[in-house]
């Protein structure tokens, strides 16, 4: 950080979510996330990852 500049802070989270879409038999969900890297390491967006993935697995409907 520059000694001269103003600090106001980090954007801490944004989360992109579109529609899902069916190519081939396989359901497919684009999902962007971006976090600032002060705020947050790798390993607990991959457990997001997980997180989300475990979900949708679990409640899809066959």
């Amino acid at each position: 950080m520059i000694p001269w500049t103003a600090f106001t802070g980090y954007l801490l989270l944004i989360l992109i979510w579109v529609n899902f879409f069916n190519k081939i038999g396989n359901i497919y969900l684009p999902l962007s996330l971006q976090v600032h890297h002060v705020v947050c390491d790798g390993y607990p967006i991959a457990l997001f990852y997980r997180y989300i993935s475990v979900r949708l697995i679990r409640n899809h409907k066959y």
